[in-house]
């Protein structure tokens, strides 16, 4: 037969119990609810990377079409075209002294940058840019035409362009050098300076140049870039 000591420790042990499940429920309860808010969040963040995926992917198409339409509207006939091909102008760019100057003070780019400055008000230059299409170039090039037309500044273009630039400052240097080679010899200041300058004329390393260029690019299309305004003719 059972004493009252039993049978309160039987219901004791019992009440614990209860409660340690009652304790597991409501923990349940609670992961689950977590749980529910993770996935829930989850769904969320999925749905707004696709969303995201097609704004992006909109941006791109309305980008290349924006692109394709000023593209084939400034080869109209009507539209003012250049009397020479980027390439010749290119080709015909001077190096002055004091373009020289600004690279032995700073860096070949930067010697670049205000060489090209004295054409940026130049009308029908064969370069162009246009305020609505941001850090795209246009070029008048018979490159890939027998007859010149308006086409995009590719990448291979653009370093050619750059090469051939670093060519135009070179010949300067060099005649530089000539006429100044007494100088330059005099004493060790002089001597180091022809080396520093030297070096900017060979470039400052690969990632350096290849930053500056990149520099030089965004420069270029603030520096020359104007309103597209559609011109209407009877």
């Amino acid at each position: 037969m059972n004493t009252n000591k039993e049978i309160n420790e039987f219901f004791q042990n019992n009440g614990s119990y209860t409660r340690h499940n009652i304790l597991l429920d409501e923990f349940q309860r609670q992961l689950q609810s977590i749980q529910n808010v993770v996935y829930s969040l989850q769904e969320k963040c999925t749905k707004q990377q696709q969303q995201i995926d097609e704004l992006k992917k909109e941006k791109h198409m309305s980008l290349s079409r924006k692109r394709k339409i000023i593209l084939e509207y400034i080869n109209k006939p009507f539209w003012p075209k250049p009397s020479i091909t980027f390439e010749t102008w290119i080709r015909n760019i001077l190096v002055s002294d004091q373009d020289l100057k600004h690279m032995f003070e700073h860096d070949l780019i930067n010697g670049i940058k205000h060489c090209l400055e004295k054409y940026s008000n130049v009308p029908l230059l064969p370069i162009c840019c246009f305020i609505q299409k941001p850090n795209t170039i246009y070029i008048w090039s018979n490159d890939i035409s027998e007859q010149p037309k308006w086409i995009l500044l590719d990448s291979n273009k653009y370093e050619a362009w750059l090469n051939r630039m670093s060519h135009h400052f070179l010949q300067t240097f060099l005649q530089w050098q000539m006429d100044n080679s007494e100088s330059l010899q005099s004493n060790e200041t002089e001597k180091e300076k022809n080396i520093s300058y030297m070096h900017k004329i060979n470039g400052l390393g690969d990632k350096y140049e290849k930053k500056r260029r990149l520099q030089l690019r965004n420069w270029i299309y603030d520096s020359f870039s104007r309103e597209f305004e559609i011109q209407e003719y009877v």
